[in-house]
C-alpha cells in the first residue's frame, strides 16, 4: 500500500504480485478517489479495513475504509490536523498524532465508541505511533 505523490491530489493505492507462466508482473490499482489528500494509510489486523488521514473535509480527519464494500467513515470529525494512525494488534483502538490541543500529542481512539483519550503531555514534538507487542 502507498500514497502517489506525484499528482496534485494524493490517493492510496495497493500493489499486488501475479506470476504467470514464470514472469512476474506488478499491477496496482486505486482504493480512494477524491480530490483531496489521503495520506498515512494502516491495514487493519484482520485485512478488512484501512485507516488514513485526508484533508477532503478542509483539515486532516482519519478515515475508515471498508475493503470490499467501499464504506467510507470519518472517525475524528475536528478542526484539527489528525495523522498516523496505526492498529492495535487486536484491531479494537487506533493510534494516532493530533495538534488539537496546540501541540502534537498522541492519542488513542476507541473503534467501538470512537472515543478518544491523550496519552501524552509535553511540550515536544510527539508523532508517528506505533504499538509494541
Amino acid at each position: 500500500m502507498y500514497t502517489d505523490d506525484t499528482a496534485l491530489s494524493k490517493a492510496i493505492y495497493v500493489a499486488s504480485r501475479a506470476t504467470r507462466h514464470r514472469t512476474s508482473t506488478h499491477r496496482s490499482h486505486s482504493l480512494t478517489d477524491d480530490p483531496g489528500k489521503d495520506q498515512y494509510p494502516a491495514w487493519s489486523p484482520d485485512g478488512r479495513d484501512i485507516v488514513f488521514a485526508s484533508d477532503r473535509g478542509g483539515d486532516y480527519d482519519l478515515y475508515r475504509l471498508t475493503l470490499g464494500s467501499a464504506a467510507l467513515k470519518n472517525l475524528t470529525n475536528n478542526l484539527a490536523q489528525d495523522a498516523s494512525p496505526a492498529f492495535a494488534p487486536d484491531g479494537t483502538l487506533l493510534l494516532f498524532d493530533s495538534n488539537r490541543e496546540g501541540n502534537y500529542e498522541l492519542y488513542v481512539l476507541d473503534l467501538s465508541t470512537l472515543a478518544v483519550t491523550r496519552l501524552t503531555h509535553n511540550t515536544v514534538f510527539d508523532a508517528d505511533p506505533a504499538w509494541q507487542p
